[in-house]
């Protein structure tokens, strides 16, 4: 997800919104959760829909590799709010986080 789509992937109409310069800081998977850390550069860039785009892509991927609890940090600090326009986001990550 990070790297955006293959070329495949691009044929096929896939895309990506995650800024190309974030970074993957670390991903801990525990007993009990997967912490995945990120660059501060996910939060920058295209306005609120991409934002929320883009957290859903990093949900929808998460959720594909692990059952556990997935809790997104940006630059070692859990990421509660997101982005320019303030995104809220509840933790752990679920298809229901960015819902009021």
């Amino acid at each position: 997800m990070i790297k955006g789509p293959s070329s495949y992937e691009k044929k096929k109409g896939l895309s990506s919104e995650v800024p190309s310069e974030t970074r993957i800081l670390s991903i801990r998977e525990g007993k009990n959760n997967v912490l995945i850390d990120l660059s501060p550069a996910f939060e920058s860039g295209g306005g609120a829909e991409s934002t929320y785009i883009r957290i859903h892509q990093l949900i929808k991927t998460a959720k594909a590799n692990t059952n556990l609890p997935v809790f997104l940090y940006i630059n070692g600090k859990q990421a509660d709010v997101i982005g320019g326009e303030g995104i809220m986001i509840k933790q752990p990550l679920t298809e229901k986080s960015l819902d009021d």
